[in-house]
């Protein structure tokens, strides 16, 4: 919510808010938009209306210019159903392009055209095969679709996670360094105490 102050007779408060969307990464039976009912008292009510998004059905070109390639991976979800009903070659192709011209193509150009970073790019890639993994890996007939993800993309946490793990075991061998110290330490002060006798 953005809100500024317009001074003049009267003194105003203006509250803008951001454009709000409902979006169904998979949708049945949804409406093309929700009324919501905002009720201000003695000032009145005012029907808002929040547009709905079924994610499956936009184009290419709509996903681009609604600035929601993001989104992307969520295309693979598109096919699941159909390819559980009927695991075809014609599904299994259709699968191949969905993946390469939809999903893949469009996050190298959105990347190209500078609507992405490299990072994003990266992030996308690694999420489109991850929701692959998660939604065909039972099936026999995708083994050959699974080298669409020959250049598996090790996601950005994983990097900080290896970070992270290998501080970990610095540690680790720093406090077994320190626990010899101390046990050294130890028995240097027994052995003084010896000789103080």
């Amino acid at each position: 919510m953005i809100y500024r102050f317009l001074w003049g007779e009267d003194q105003i408060i203006q509250l803008k808010f951001p454009r709000q969307v409902v979006i169904y990464l998979e949708s049945v039976n949804v409406p093309n938009e929700y009324k919501v009912k905002m009720d201000f008292g003695k000032q009145g009510v005012i029907d808002y209306r929040i547009p709905v998004i079924r994610f499956q059905e936009e184009s290419i070109d709509e996903i681009k210019e609604k600035s929601m390639v993001i989104l992307l991976p969520f295309k693979l979800i598109k096919l699941r159903r159909k390819i559980e009903a009927v695991r075809s070659k014609e599904n299994i192709s259709e699968l191949r392009e969905l993946y390469e011209d939809d999903i893949i193509s469009t996050i190298e150009s959105s990347y190209a055209s500078g609507g992405i970073t490299a990072r994003d790019m990266d992030v996308l890639m690694g999420l489109t095969k991850m929701l692959f993994d998660h939604l065909y890996k039972d099936y026999e007939e995708l083994k050959g679709v699974d080298k669409m993800f020959d250049h598996s993309l090790e996601l950005e946490i994983d990097k900080y996670l290896d970070a992270i793990d290998e501080k970990d075991m610095q540690l680790e061998e720093k406090d077994m360094q320190l626990e010899e110290k101390d046990a050294e330490i130890a028995k240097l002060k027994a052995e003084l105490a010896e000789l103080r006798k």
